[in-house]
Parts: C-alpha cells; sequence; structure tokens
C-alpha cells in the first residue's frame, strides 16, 4: 500500500528535532493540508511545549486545517486552562466554523463575550434569504469603510452558506466571472473568490489562474486567488498554473503547496527554466517542501554555487528533507550544525523580545486610537526585512 503524504509526515510533527518539526508544520499551514489526526498531532506537540504568550510555533499554523466537534471541543478544554497559551487557543477557535459556535455556545459564552459568541452561533438558524441579505449588508458596510474584523465575518457567513448549499458553485463561478470582466474585484467578489476555494469550485481554474503573478503583487484578490487554488489542490490546477512559474512567486506557492508528481515535475522543469537567482532560490525551496527527492542535487548545487541568502536559508528546507526521506548525506550533521546555531535560545530570545515590543507599540497605539484601517496600516514592501526579526524578506516569512 502506498503511503500518503500526510502518512509521510504525521511521525514529524512531534519530532524532538525542532527544524524538521517546523518544516512539517509550515509544510501543513502553507499548504493547506491536514485532517482531524494531523490537528490532534499538532495539539499533542503543542502541549509538550512550555507555554509562551509571545511566541507559539505550533497552534497558529493548524488555521487551515478543518477540524471537528471533538478537535474544537479540545481546544475549549484547553482554554479553560488559562495558562500562557489562552490566547493562542483563542484566536484558533475564532477562526473555527460557525456550526461550533452554535454546538458548542453555552461553552463559548463563559470564555467570551455573549454577545460575539451570539454573532457567529446565529448564523447556522438563519433562512437562506436571511443569510443572502447579511452577506449583502457585510459587503454594503465594508465597501463604505473596511474593516478587517468584518471582513472575517463576511468569511464566516458565506463559509456557512456554502456547507449549508444556500451558495451553489455555480453561483460562485458567476459572480467571481462578472468581476474578472470588470477587471475589478469589489468586496462581493472577494468573499466569492474565498468560497470558490471552501467550495472546491473546479470549473473556476481556467478563469482565476491566469490571474496569479506578480505584476498584481499588491492585489489582495490575487492572495485569495492563490489560497482557492491551493485548496482545490489538483492536477489541474498545475496544468494552469505552470506556464506562470517564471512569473513570479505565486505560482510556485500554489504548485508548491499540491502534493502530486505533476506538481513536483513542474517544480522541476521551472527550476531549469529560470535563470535569476532569487527565483531559483524560490523553486528550490518548494521542492523541499514537495519532499522531492529528485530534486535535492539541484538544492545542493544551488547552495554550492550560491543562492539568494537575503530571501532564505535552505539548508533549512534541505536538511528536514533529507531527514523525512531518510537519505543519509554526508552533510547532515554541518548542516544541522548550521541550523543550532542559526536558531540559538539567545538568537530566540531577541526575537521574541523585539516582538514583544512591537506587540506592546501597537497596544500603546490602539490604546490612543492611533491605529489605522488595516488595509491601510504602514505597509511593509515584500522585498524588504520581515518585521518579525527573522533576517528575512517579508515576501518569504510572515508576508507569505
Amino acid at each position: 500500500m502506498t503511503q500518503t503524504f500526510l502518512e509521510k509526515i504525521h511521525p514529524y510533527i512531534l519530532s524532538n528535532d525542532p527544524h524538521v518539526q517546523n518544516f512539517v508544520l509550515r509544510m501543513i499551514d502553507e499548504g493547506h493540508l491536514g485532517n482531524e489526526e494531523t490537528f490532534f498531532l499538532a495539539l499533542e506537540a503543542n502541549d509538550r511545549n512550555e507555554p509562551k504568550a509571545i511566541f507559539n510555533n505550533i497552534i497558529p499554523r493548524t488555521k487551515n486545517i478543518p477540524i471537528g466537534e471533538k478537535g474544537f471541543k479540545a481546544l475549549l478544554e484547553r482554554m479553560k486552562k488559562d495558562d500562557a497559551n489562552y490566547d493562542w487557543y483563542k484566536a484558533r477557535v475564532l477562526q473555527s466554523s460557525a456550526k461550533h459556535f452554535h454546538t458548542f455556545r453555552s461553552e463559548l459564552e463563559e470564555l467570551f463575550a455573549p454577545e460575539m459568541i451570539n454573532v457567529y452561533a446565529k448564523l447556522p438558524d438563519k433562512s437562506e434569504e436571511e443569510m443572502h441579505e447579511n452577506l449583502e449588508i457585510i459587503a454594503y458596510a465594508l465597501e463604505k469603510e473596511y474593516d478587517d474584523t468584518k471582513f472575517q465575518y463576511g468569511k464566516k457567513v458565506i463559509e456557512n452558506m456554502v456547507q449549508r448549499n444556500i451558495l451553489s458553485n455555480s453561483e460562485i463561478a458567476e459572480t467571481v466571472r462578472d468581476c474578472i470582466q470588470e477587471d475589478e474585484f469589489d468586496i462581493n467578489g472577494l468573499l466569492h473568490l474565498y468560497a470558490a476555494g471552501i467550495a472546491n469550485c473546479t470549473e473556476l481554474i481556467p478563469d482565476i489562474a491566469p490571474l496569479i503573478h506578480d505584476e498584481n503583487d499588491e492585489d489582495y484578490a490575487v492572495e485569495l486567488i492563490a489560497e482557492a487554488l491551493k485548496r482545490i489542490g489538483t492536477d489541474e490546477v498545475v496544468e494552469h498554473v505552470q506556464p506562470l512559474i517564471t512569473k513570479g512567486f505565486h505560482p510556485i506557492g500554489v504548485i508548491e503547496a499540491i502534493k502530486t508528481e505533476k506538481a513536483e515535475e513542474a517544480l522541476l522543469s521551472g527550476f531549469d527554466q529560470v535563470s535569476g537567482v532569487m527565483a531559483k532560490t524560490s523553486i528550490a525551496e518548494s521542492l523541499c517542501f514537495q519532499l522531492s527527492t529528485k530534486g535535492i542535487p539541484k538544492v545542493e548545487q544551488l547552495i554550492e554555487t550560491g543562492y539568494d541568502t537575503q530571501m532564505l536559508l535552505l539548508e533549512e528546507v534541505l536538511y528536514p528533507n533529507l531527514v523525512i526521506n531518510k537519505i543519509d548525506h554526508p552533510k547532515l550533521d554541518e548542516w544541522k550544525d548550521l541550523l543550532d546555531k542559526e536558531n540559538a535560545p539567545e538568537k530566540e530570545e531577541q526575537m521574541h523580545r523585539e516582538i514583544q515590543a512591537k506587540f506592546e507599540e501597537f497596544k500603546k497605539q490602539k490604546a490612543n486610537n492611533q491605529a489605522t484601517q488595516p488595509i491601510k496600516s504602514t505597509k511593509v514592501g515584500r522585498n524588504e526585512p520581515c518585521p518579525c526579526g527573522s533576517g528575512k524578506k517579508y515576501k518569504k516569512c510572515c508576508g507569505k
């Protein structure tokens, strides 16, 4: 019996090697991978760590894993411990499906403000007409003044509509195609792009795939299109995205997320097609996230000849790729030593202090009512250093 991709990586969620564990968690998060077993393994891994209020490398990376009632209940149980992980669990609860708010309303009201819980909990009880009206009101309000909290609520609404078959794939496709024809995505269009991924709207692949290239890099619609294509995650997506692989990071990221032989071959071919060091570095990283053994010689050669060290540390993805594929490489110990130095406790503590300082600054600004609207907030350029303190460029770190 052939081992599935998830079966191959699951044991490494509990790895004692932090470089391997971190690699697998990033792969799960950025690739929209995982099931409830994945989620419970992540919870177990998190339980083994000392709770930290400022930094958590595990729970935030479960945000794209669909969880059922059992997983949701496990989050609530951990929230009740009220330890330093409380806010991490709270954030993950708020990312969950509205149907769980409906089922666990009484327990949630002990942990959250009842008025906030009721907004989500009431969604499954609303009629089809009420849901469509609700979506229209949200879209109208957001067009007048953008607010990220309201947009997240809009995503909850449209997700619930998809789950209840109130919104069909043909309706989603019609709205998205209208926006493409008008060459502009309004708020309603953006929410339908999100729905396209949730609903596995494969009929939209030929329409939206050509839009993901770096000429549109600052367009939020492109981010949502990339996420939708990752969620759909089929070889048809690879077919339509592969011709764009030389045009920027979004196409590479989409193909990286699809764990098939066709996706691996597309990346191997793309590596040979591109000439720029930055593009080769990005594809080399993606090959490692594919757990590609065919790509290992290409990545090794790039490390030897020189890659874009401002973007990322290639050894950080090559090393775990070798470990998971059980390849006893002669430089394995050397690369592990390098990663140990790069991720030394004192460096991690320094990064945590910087994050804490930025967080405190944000709270102070918010308290003084000086925070700007999220969509117009101080923006970090994709080629600038990431503000999290990792030393990587924003587009290859928190901006991915």
